[in-house]
């Protein structure tokens, strides 16, 4: 007579093997899921840098209050890294108030260097080569927790990662 079923060492064996690479992915996915909220606020940033710097060379002076267009008037756009946290573009306006747009950044990412601004000139783009450092708090020592916006003296805006957050570029070439 010969059965067809399973011992209940086979159905140990396939549980136990199905219970181990569950839990595999469920670590892999929260790593994985962390990693691409840096990546997406750091495209944020980049989005929010080329604004900033097409406010400025426009002389948009939408955010200078409301005044009469003939003497409204922006010197530049900068964003600022206002604590660990939290970013703006802040306009510098000749006539008129200053409203500064605020943004918040995504649970568990953090600016190490938590103040900092980079201005752009309306012909020049940018004042200076800078770069922003963007982490994520959560991932610790796992490789691609920290990524960086450059911004180069003319204004362009390009974003990459780096494997620590003290192997990220320092200096602009």
């Amino acid at each position: 007579n010969s059965s067809k079923s399973f011992t209940l060492i086979e159905l140990v064996i396939g549980i136990t093997l199905i219970l181990l690479f569950t839990g595999f992915f469920i670590g892999y996915y929260g790593q994985f899921t962390e990693q691409k909220k840096l990546e997406n606020e750091t495209k944020k940033i980049s989005t929010v840098l080329n604004l900033a710097r097409a406010k400025t060379i426009s002389g948009d002076s939408s955010l200078c209050g409301y005044i009469p267009a003939s003497s409204a008037k922006v010197t530049q756009y900068s964003l600022d890294v206002v604590d660990g946290g939290r970013y703006r573009i802040q306009p510098a306006c000749l006539v008129g108030t200053p409203t500064p747009i605020y943004y918040l950044t995504d649970s568990h990412i953090a600016f190490p260097t938590p103040t900092s601004s980079i201005a752009f000139s309306p012909l020049t783009g940018s004042t200076q080569c800078s770069y922003i450092y963007v982490k994520n708090t959560v991932l610790g020592g796992v490789s691609g927790t920290c990524r960086y916006v450059k911004i180069t003296r003319t204004g362009l805006v390009s974003e990459d990662s780096c494997t620590a957050c003290d192997a990220c570029p320092s200096t602009c070439p």
